[in-house]
Order: C-alpha cells, then structure tokens, then sequence
C-alpha cells in the first residue's frame, strides 16, 4: 500500500513539473506564432488571399447558383420515382 501511495504522489508531482514545463513552452510557441501572424509579409498574403477569394466567390456565384438548381431538381426527380 505504501508504494501505491509513494508512486501516485510520485506521478502527481510528475504531472503538475511538467503540465507547467509544458505550459511555459507552450505560451512560448503561441507567442512565436503571434509574431509570424502579425508579420507584414503574412498579413499581405492573408489580404491577397482574401481579395482572390472574394473574387472567385463573385465570378462562381452563378454558376454554383445554378449546380446548386440541377442537384435540386434531380434530387426531386429522384425522389418522386
């Protein structure tokens, strides 16, 4: 009984070193990847992908409403046979 209780204390006290090493470089990483984000070369990517974006959605938006109308109707077709 006395090594259950001597290796549990053991565990814990493993656990709580290491759930705060683990902590610590874990804020570490965040903070690294806060600065990546926040860099100007990622936020001009960001704002290029953004911009091709919107422009994809505006030029398919016709031709997804219309993939969108077929898939409808054949669905209704199928579904009164």
């Amino acid at each position: 009984m006395k090594s259950k209780l001597v290796f549990v204390v053991g565990l814990a006290a493993g656990y709580v070193l290491g759930a705060r090493a683990g902590r610590r470089r874990f804020e570490s990483i965040k903070g690294h990847a806060r600065e990546v984000w926040e860099s100007d070369s990622v936020q001009s990517a960001v704002s290029s992908v953004q911009e091709k974006a919107a422009e994809v959605a505006k030029d398919q938006s016709a031709v997804l409403k219309d993939k969108v109308s077929e898939a409808v109707d054949a669905a209704k077709k199928h579904s009164k046979h």
